[in-house]
């Protein structure tokens, strides 16, 4: 793996490369946060069948983020984050399509949203992975923040309002669009110079790999305490998340665009909160910044049922 090549303490063009390419590809996730709950809500107004979307998109996640981590030690990072951008770009030309032509229905839209979610883990897992080969040590701090800004931006404050735009005009139109963005984010990070194959000493399987990983998160305690919080808050979140198209259809009275603005604020407190998280963190300290995150947002839960 080549070392990280700044500019004067900038964080030189192979990060920016990477931030463009993160940045198209939470735009397009943004997007799609808002336009397949609303093209779930077109084929049926259950809520069971409605949040079902909600859960296949993050099972993944449960399933294969350990094996995804495991995969991205052992390849190019580069040409894995290509590759995942590719087949989502591929899943939502045939899912757009399907839309057009009339054909398409929930079980459909249910393979389409497991399979973006498993891209996703492997994506997801290589661009946090390949931040320390493009910065320095001492950079970490502020690429991580940017690569956080730049994620909440485009999944919550921007995409989720033009999905929703998009989608009022066709249902197809953002599932089009996302498809040409996934393939433009997977030349983006090609271009980004530089070996990031993990160097390895000692070959070793992927089940050995992965059972010593879990070895090592079950002896570090604050890594397995994070891990538990994350989720179990993550859990209660997708209970809100999956009947929300619902409510703000239904309950709230709102159009599809109104739906996406509904999203948009979401992201406000996303995108300030990625912005003053260094200085939050040197204030505070990490675990009280955290902390005090955990309780805020079941605090705007409650306010939001009230």
């Amino acid at each position: 793996m080549t070392a990280p090549t700044t500019s004067r303490g900038g964080l030189g063009a192979p990060f920016w490369r990477l931030f463009a390419s993160s940045g198209t590809s939470n735009l397009s996730d943004g997007v799609l946060a808002a336009a397949l709950p609303l093209l779930a809500a077109t084929l049926t107004r259950d809520p069971l069948a409605v949040s079902a979307l909600a859960s296949l998109a993050f099972l993944p996640w449960l399933l294969f983020a350990l094996p995804a981590g495991t995969l991205v030690d052992r390849v190019n990072r580069r040409t894995v984050m290509a590759v995942a951008n590719m087949g989502r770009g591929v899943m939502l030309a045939g899912m757009a399509t399907a839309v057009a032509s009339g054909v398409a229905s929930l079980p459909l839209l249910y393979a389409a949203a497991f399979g973006l979610g498993c891209a996703e883990t492997v994506y997801d897992s290589a661009a946090r992975a390949m931040l320390p080969a493009v910065v320095g040590r001492s950079q970490l701090e502020r690429g991580n923040s940017l690569l956080t800004t730049v994620e909440s931006i485009g999944n919550i404050f921007l995409g989720a309002p033009i999905g929703a735009w998009l989608f009022a005009i066709a249902a197809s139109i953002p599932l089009w669009g996302n498809a040409g963005a996934y393939l433009l984010a997977a030349v983006l990070i090609l271009t980004v110079a530089g070996r990031f194959r993990p160097e390895r000493s000692v070959r070793t399987s992927v089940r050995a790999d992965m059972a010593e990983g879990l070895r090592w998160l079950a002896r570090h305690r604050l890594l397995r305490t994070l891990m538990l919080t994350t989720g179990v808050a993550g859990l209660l979140q997708s209970l809100v998340n999956g009947i929300m198209v619902l409510f703000a259809l239904q309950n709230l009275g709102m159009s599809e665009r109104g739906f996406g603005v509904l999203l948009a604020c979401g992201g406000v407190g996303a995108v300030l909160g990625s912005v003053l998280s260094p200085r939050l963190t040197r204030w505070w300290g990490r675990a009280t910044a955290m902390g005090v995150g955990d309780l805020i947002g079941p605090l705007a839960v409650v306010a939001r049922a009230r």
